[in-house]
C-alpha cells in the first residue's frame, strides 16, 4: 500500500475552526483511500475515507464513509463493479471491510492511501452526520450523479459534500479522485496537508471505536468495531 503526502503550510481557516467549532481539546484527522484496477476504469474504482476524533484522554473515535451499491446491484457478486446508470440502494462499509473486499475482488484492485492529515473539527462532525444519513436509507447510490445530488450520490460525493461543491469531471476516479478531494478540502480550510505520519498506527489501534454506523444492520457491515458514540 502506498502513502502519498504533500506538505503545505497550515491553513489559517483550519486553525480558526479548531478553536471555535468544538471546545473539547480533541484533535481530528482524516485518512483517505482509493482503489482501481490496472487501467483505472470507472466501474472498478472507488474513493473512501476515515475521519477520526482523538480525545484528550487519547480515546479514538472513527467515522468511515465507503459508499457503494448494495451487493445485488454489483454483479457478479464480490467483484465490486460499480454501475454507472440508475439509482440503487446503497451500503456504507467500514474501511477494513472495504479493503478486504478490494483485495479479494476480480479484477485485482490496487489500494492507495493518503494521510493521515489533521482536519478541522467541523469536518469530522459533518461526516458523522453524513454517515448516519447514509445508514438511514434516505440517500441512494448513483454513479453518474451530476443531476441527482444530494439525494443520490456516488462514492466521491458521499464524502465531498462536507467540503463543498467538488466536481470530478470524467477523469478523476479512484486514487486520483481521493487525492484531488483532499486538496479541495484543504483549499476551503478544512484539511491541513502537513503530513501526520506519526499518528498513523495509533489512529487504527485497538482503542479505536467506530461510530456513525448502524449496529442493527449486520447484513450491511458486520464489523465488530461498530459502536455508538455520544458526542
Amino acid at each position: 500500500m502506498r502513502f502519498a503526502f504533500t506538505a503545505l503550510p497550515i491553513s489559517l481557516n483550519l486553525l480558526a475552526l479548531a478553536g471555535t467549532a468544538r471546545a473539547d481539546d480533541a484533535r481530528y484527522f482524516v485518512k483517505m483511500y482509493g482503489f482501481q484496477n490496472w487501467r483505472n476504469a470507472a466501474a472498478y474504482s472507488h474513493t473512501y475515507g476515515s475521519f477520526y476524533r482523538v480525545g484528550a484522554d487519547q480515546a479514538v473515535v472513527r467515522v468511515d464513509i465507503s459508499w457503494i451499491p448494495q451487493d445485488p446491484y454489483m454483479p457478479p457478486p464480490g467483484d465490486l463493479r460499480m454501475p454507472a446508470f440508475g439509482d440503487f440502494p446503497g451500503q456504507n462499509l467500514s474501511i477494513p471491510t472495504t479493503n478486504a473486499r478490494a483485495g479479494a475482488a476480480f479484477p485485482a484492485r490496487t489500494i492507495t492511501a493518503f494521510g493521515p492529515y489533521e482536519i478541522a473539527p467541523e469536518l469530522f462532525y459533518r461526516q458523522l452526520a453524513q454517515s448516519r444519513l447514509l445508514f438511514s436509507g434516505a440517500v441512494t447510490y448513483r454513479g453518474l450523479d451530476m443531476t441527482s445530488r444530494p439525494q443520490s450520490v456516488n462514492c466521491v460525493h458521499a464524502i465531498a459534500q462536507a467540503c463543498g461543491d467538488f466536481h470530478t469531471g470524467i477523469l478523476l476516479r479512484g486514487p486520483t479522485a481521493s487525492s484531488a478531494l483532499v486538496d479541495y478540502c484543504s483549499q476551503v480550510g478544512l484539511v491541513d496537508l502537513t503530513p501526520r505520519s506519526e499518528w498513523d498506527q495509533f489512529l487504527d489501534g485497538p482503542a479505536t471505536a467506530r461510530t456513525g454506523c448502524d449496529p442493527q444492520r449486520a447484513e450491511t457491515d458486520a464489523s465488530p468495531d461498530c459502536a455508538v458514540w455520544q458526542q
